[in-house]
């Protein structure tokens, strides 16, 4: 009688670890839930300037000393009341934002320190008040 013999190597799998993310769910969060107040949902570069506005008042030190004290201390109405649903690009925009701005040592990313509604569903963005 033949002998049957297993031939078949398993293949070695090399699982990475997960990239540990430098920002917490709370910053994302307070972000995500401004932007939901502050941008309409297809205006990106809004979204992102926004996102700037924030990251930059932490790096001046004059307006919080984290995200969630800048967002949350009565500086940004459309964290407290949002017009819309918060959505995936929100998210995704919030997310690359923190990324670029802890990959720049929590300096600030742009000059922009304040925004206002503008013309066009457009906020207008400046660095003084």
């Amino acid at each position: 009688m033949p002998t049957i013999t297993n031939s078949y190597k398993t293949p070695e799998i090399t699982i990475e670890p997960l990239e540990e993310k430098p920002f917490s769910d709370e910053e994302v969060e307070v972000i995500v839930r401004t932007l939901a107040g502050e941008c309409y949902d297809d205006k990106m570069a809004d979204k992102r300037k926004v996102v700037e506005v924030i990251v930059n008042r932490v790096s001046d030190g004059g307006f919080g000393e984290n995200v969630i004290d800048v967002v949350t201390k009565g500086q940004f109405t459309g964290y407290w009341r949002q017009s819309r649903p918060v959505s995936e690009s929100d998210i995704q925009i919030a997310e690359e934002t923190l990324t670029d701005w802890y990959a720049n040592d929590c300096k600030a990313l742009s000059e922009y320190l304040f925004f206002s509604s503008g013309p066009n569903r457009e906020n207008v963005f400046r660095s003084e008040y």
